[in-house]
């Protein structure tokens, strides 16, 4: 694993790159389908927090390491995500300060932005659970399962109790509802890494490939029904699919059950893409296509609305224009990540 970790790996970026185009086309609202939209949110979110959890290194977590630690994924997540909401917020006074701080989608949720603070959270939570094993390990079997599921239904708990209640209409500080339904994910791909290093020699044979893909293909035709399923279930109607950024999620298991069938059929996908660099470089920069992405989709589709009535299209003619205006989204963000890596690295948490 350290051999691995001393390199990027391919499939990760993939799998990363496939989430981004994800993410951008369930936010390209009035293009894309609701059926589409609740798939795709069903795991494409967990997604990464599981990635997260799959390259997070903690074998020499303890208490005095944790400031540390904690001080690289402020730099890396929180600084990006305050300069971020700077530059987006309309105008600088005390209110959008006040929404900035208390970091979470309801307050701030512009260009998704919720996602840094969310991460950050969810890290330092999963980093204190790897020094509890250390401490509890020896005496309790499966520390950091246990605690991590444990945080998972806690923050399931605290989600559906704030949609029934006025905390509904600003959320938890940080996310945190949301940040400890992360950590389970953080847990789970934790728990995975061995797999990794199967998953990666399986893509070096056509062979080992074409099962991967057709089982992925199988895992996704699972996440639909399910998506499908957990319709009945939400509480939120402000949106009639599946939100993580909102902790609106269905029944709850469900949620789960689909979030993870979903991220093993990107991950099982993924050895048959690796040679697609544009899609290992959209993975790479994940967190600048993350932030860039609303505003690119908001300026694409409004020269487009004033060209056509989208909401007209119907059939393949849509399928196209969906398929041009994600092209012209992933291109423009490519563009600013460019131009952003080179001059202002700051903005990556590169610098």
């Amino acid at each position: 694993m350290r051999a691995l970790q001393s390199k990027r790996i391919e499939e990760i970026d993939v799998a990363k790159g496939l989430g981004i185009l994800l993410v951008i086309l369930g936010h390209m609202k009035g293009l894309t389908s609701e059926v589409w939209q609740q798939f795709a949110a069903s795991f494409h979110m967990p997604l990464f927090f599981f990635l997260s959890g799959l390259l997070m290194n903690t074998e020499n977590a303890s208490l005095r390491g944790f400031r540390d630690f904690a001080g690289r994924k402020a730099r890396r997540m929180l600084i990006p995500y305050i300069l971020w909401a700077l530059i987006y917020a309309q105008g600088i006074n005390g209110k959008q300060l006040m929404r900035i701080a208390y970091a979470n989608n309801r307050s701030y949720g512009e260009a998704g932005l919720w996602f840094l603070p969310t991460l950050f959270v969810a890290e330092c939570v999963f980093y204190l659970i790897c020094v509890a094993k250390k401490k509890w390990g020896e005496r309790v079997g499966y520390t950091v399962l246990l605690l991590g599921t444990a945080c998972g239904a806690l923050g399931g708990a605290m989600s559906h109790v704030m949609l029934r209640t006025p905390l509904w209409q600003v959320g938890w500080p940080f996310s945190l509802d949301i940040a400890l339904t992360a950590v389970f994910f953080i847990t789970v791909g934790a728990r995975c890494k061995p797999l990794l290093g199967k998953l990666i020699e399986g893509g070096k044979t056509a062979r080992g490939r074409g099962v991967m893909a057709g089982a992925a293909a199988l895992l996704f035709a699972a996440v639909f029904a399910i998506s499908r399923l957990n319709l009945r279930f939400l509480f939120d109607h402000s949106h009639e699919r599946v939100v993580m950024a909102r902790g609106s999620y269905g029944l709850y298991p469900l949620f789960l059950l689909g979030a993870l069938l979903g991220t093993a059929g990107i991950l099982l996908l993924s050895p048959s893409l690796t040679k697609l660099r544009a899609l290992r470089y959209i993975g790479h920069n994940s967190l600048l296509y993350m932030c860039l992405n609303h505003l690119m989709i908001a300026m694409t589709t409004g020269v487009v609305g004033k060209m056509m009535a989208i909401e007209t299209l119907h059939g393949p003619i849509r399928i196209l224009m969906v398929m041009i205006v994600l092209a012209v989204v992933t291109l423009c963000c490519t563009l600013m990540t460019w131009v952003i890596n080179r001059f202002v690295p700051v903005l990556s948490g590169k610098s």
